[in-house]
């Protein structure tokens, strides 16, 4: 687990490497060192980072803990069960052997700001929702 860690971190590193280079590139329009010749400039102003994130379909109540409240039933206030409180039914949720995925691809980026007097805006793209869709890659 160790060395796999390790592994990714070092690959990690890497491609925030060649990303600053390219980054740099497009800024200042330097030329390229030795071991860049493969790198195209990147303006930051084209740049977005897309990530993916999968959560795990439940049915019934809504949150995965619940809290109950004892409350008076004339009053509606809270108060012990000894003082008259009582409990709400507990809301019914049910867990199956295997859940479903819900699956999400968020992205983030900047463009020119459209504002007087900034340069650059960050901006969210659209959230890609790909739940029960086939992904094929590059080769397809």
């Amino acid at each position: 687990m160790l060395w796999w860690g390790w592994g990714c971190a070092q690959a990690r590193f890497s491609q925030a490497k060649q990303i600053k280079a390219q980054l740099e590139l497009g800024r200042t329009g330097r030329k390229k060192r030795r071991g860049e010749a493969h790198l195209k400039p990147l303006h930051i102003d084209g740049y977005a980072v897309w990530d993916e994130h999968h959560k795990k379909i439940r049915l019934g109540h809504k949150g995965k803990w619940e809290c109950l409240v004892a409350r008076h039933p004339a009053t509606g206030r809270i108060c012990r069960p000894e003082d008259g409180g009582v409990f709400p039914p507990r809301a019914p949720s049910t867990h199956v052997k295997y859940p479903g995925e819900a699956r999400f691809c968020a992205g983030i980026g900047v463009r020119r700001a459209r504002a007087r007097g900034a340069e650059q805006e960050g901006f969210r793209c659209a959230l890609y929702e790909y739940t029960g869709k086939t992904v094929v890659g590059i080769a397809k």
